[in-house]
């Protein structure tokens, strides 16, 4: 959410809350007083924070307020930080970050249970997207045509490229060493551009074990850590009697390469059993719909 001044954005969350939502996610657009009234108010009404780091607050001063989630790795080398630059690029700034800073920061993300979700696949994503040595993404055929005339605006200069292939290097870092600090790292994926939801969630969970955690812990990232976090243990997050059965089979071990979560067999979602077969005619049927639309 982005609102105005405190007050409003206190009776946004209230009318929010009776709305019966889930959480309240800010973005980094939300003026400072008005995301501690926010956090405040959540508070008040039972409902969990997440989302960005606004521009004018610091990442402690975020995790010290009580936000559940962090969303995006990049999101902390924003706002303040990206104004204290001083002519530095930012892939430099964050590798000083790592030496100087970092480990600091990240036992404040522990002891004040502060969960992050990297979203390491959204900032990769921009990078494939714009990089001609690379070939197009074969899951774009399922976005709408009408979508696809809007990517261009996410596609970089190629001035710019080169930057960005090395200030994600200096993010995998960052979750590398928020892992080793012990952090909680949950599964996520962001959706825009040429995101392609449910493909970009698998080569996150790629990205995670490139960047620190083992096939296990990047799964775990994806179904008990976030069940936990978000008080959902008793429906999710393992296969148990009496919880939800959505789930998907798979044709290989993603213990043994995480990119076979990517090998499904078949899925089974509201305890309804889909096969590959029928899995074949979504994809179909979805293809369809993306060049008709």
């Amino acid at each position: 959410m982005v609102s105005g001044n405190p007050d409003e954005t206190r009776g946004v969350i209230r009318a929010l809350k009776e709305a019966g939502v889930d959480f309240i996610k800010v973005h980094r657009r939300m003026p400072r007083d008005s995301y501690f009234a926010a956090v405040d108010e959540a508070k008040k009404q039972g409902l969990t924070l997440v989302g960005h780091i606004p521009m004018t607050v610091t990442p402690a001063e975020a995790s010290d307020a009580g936000q559940a989630t962090i969303e995006h790795t990049e999101t902390l080398f924003e706002g303040t930080f990206t104004a204290a630059l001083k002519g530095r690029s930012l892939f430099e700034a964050i590798r000083q970050f790592r030496a100087d800073d970092a480990d600091k920061l990240f036992a404040r993300f522990v002891a004040n249970h502060t969960v992050s979700d990297p979203t390491l696949i959204a900032y990769r994503t921009s990078i494939d997207f714009s990089d001609p040595a690379l070939p197009p993404n074969a899951n774009l055929r399922y976005v709408a045509v009408s979508n696809k005339k809007t990517l261009e605006q996410y596609r970089l200069p190629a001035a710019e490229l080169a930057q960005w292939k090395q200030t994600f290097a200096e993010l995998c870092e960052v979750v590398k060493q928020m892992h080793r600090a012990g952090v909680t790292l949950i599964a996520g994926s962001d959706i825009a551009g040429p995101r392609i939801p449910g493909f970009s969630l698998h080569q996150e969970l790629a990205l995670l074990v490139q960047c620190g955690l083992t096939p296990m812990q990047a799964l775990q990232a994806a179904t008990l850590t976030p069940a936990g976090v978000f008080n959902r243990s008793k429906d999710l997050g393992t296969i148990e009697v009496g919880k939800l059965a959505d789930l998907i089979l798979l044709d290989a071990n993603p213990l043994d390469d995480i990119h076979n979560t990517q090998r499904i067999s078949a899925v089974i979602v509201g305890g309804k059993l889909m096969n590959r077969s029928a899995l074949d005619k979504l994809l179909a049927l979805g293809e369809t719909l993306a060049k008709e639309n």
